[in-house]
């Protein structure tokens, strides 16, 4: 399975609400997998320490009650490495969840260019 694909297969799981272990994430995060796992169970420490361990050049913003509506979160990332800055969006109501969300959508995007 090629890392595109673990890191795709990874993203499905935690937008379905999904519990995510050890195995899922340890092929694709190591050392970090731990932070992969309490992010996805709502730590917002711990999708800061991934994102500060795989995308160090990204900024992230993460606002809370987005559009109005308080349950929901948004984040998104960007990052001005490139000559111009690309942005990845993900919405949902666990705002570490969703920060996880947009990390592995820009670690696709990174690993299919």
């Amino acid at each position: 399975m090629s890392r595109a694909q673990a890191l795709a297969d990874l993203l499905a799981k935690v937008e379905a609400g999904d519990d995510i272990t050890a195995h899922h994430t340890s092929r694709i995060f190591n050392p970090g997998y731990a932070h992969a796992i309490n992010a996805a169970s709502g730590s917002l420490d711990a999708a800061l320490a991934l994102h500060n361990a795989v995308l160090p050049m990204w900024e992230a913003r993460v606002k809370v009650g987005a559009d109005g509506n308080p349950s929901r979160a948004f984040l998104t990332s960007l990052t001005p490495v490139s000559g111009k800055p690309s942005s990845v969006v993900a919405w949902g109501i666990i705002p570490a969840r969703v920060w996880l969300c947009a990390i592995l959508t820009a670690l696709i995007e990174g690993a299919t260019e």
